[in-house]
C-alpha cells in the first residue's frame, strides 16, 4: 500500500479527501493512503478540519491526530504518543 506523507511548516488552507483544513499553527503531518483515507498529526500549533458542507468541524491541537475516512467522515481528535512517530523528515 502506497502512502503520501507531507510535513507543512507554513500557513495555508488545504482540501484533501473530501474535507477542508485551515491551518492555525505551523507544523503538521498529512498521511494520505491509496484507499483515500487520511490522517493529520499536529506537531506544533493547531488546525481545523471541516467537511465540505461545513457541518462538522474538528480542532486538532499539538500532540493530537484526526483521521478522515474514504467517505469524508472526520474523527474526533485523539492524543498520540509522539515517541512512536517515525520522524522521516529529520533524516
Amino acid at each position: 500500500m502506497a502512502e503520501t506523507q507531507v510535513k507543512i511548516e507554513r500557513m495555508f488552507g488545504f482540501p484533501t479527501c473530501g474535507v477542508r483544513g485551515a491551518v492555525r499553527g505551523t507544523e503538521f503531518l498529512i498521511n494520505i493512503k491509496d484507499d483515500n483515507e487520511s490522517s493529520v498529526i499536529v506537531l506544533e500549533g493547531s488546525i481545523e478540519l471541516s467537511d465540505l458542507q461545513g457541518k462538522k468541524k474538528v480542532a486538532v491541537n499539538v500532540g493530537y491526530e484526526a483521521t478522515v475516512s474514504k467517505k469524508s467522515v472526520i474523527s474526533e481528535s485523539q492524543k498520540i504518543n509522539f515517541s512512536k512517530i517515525e520522524r522521516w523528515w529529520e533524516k
